[in-house]
């Protein structure tokens, strides 16, 4: 199990609160706690002093299940080619650095059950 602390940077957590000076522990990957400094031991500490740390971002507008420019082309994609194709969309997204997300297209519950599994 790695960790990483990214400490005293200026951290907007997407909580409404006010940025505040904290620290984001990460371990394997994942943000496992964030707030005033922690005091942990970690693998790696990155001084963020005087910079801006997000610890996840947010789009509200998504369309993970269709990506097509026309509505001929969507009644033309096979039933079940946009469910293999939304995981490889939110995996591309998470790689950029958004955590959550809002489909504005309403993917079906399977799609939601996917996600939470990994």
């Amino acid at each position: 199990m790695t960790s990483t602390l990214f400490s005293g940077g200026t951290v907007v957590d997407g909580t409404l609160g006010e940025p505040a000076v904290a620290d984001v522990l990460v371990r394997d990957g994942r943000i496992v706690d964030v707030g005033p400094p922690l005091g942990v031991d970690a693998d790696v500490v990155v001084d963020c002093s005087g910079r801006t740390v997000t610890p996840g971002l947010f789009d509200c507008h998504v369309h993970v299940m269709i990506e097509q420019p026309s509505m001929v082309q969507v009644l033309q994609t096979p039933f079940s080619l946009p469910f293999s194709e939304a995981a490889d969309r939110l995996r591309r997204t998470l790689a950029t650095g958004v955590t959550w997300v809002r489909d504005a297209g309403g993917p079906t519950s399977a799609s939601r059950r996917r996600c939470a599994a990994g």
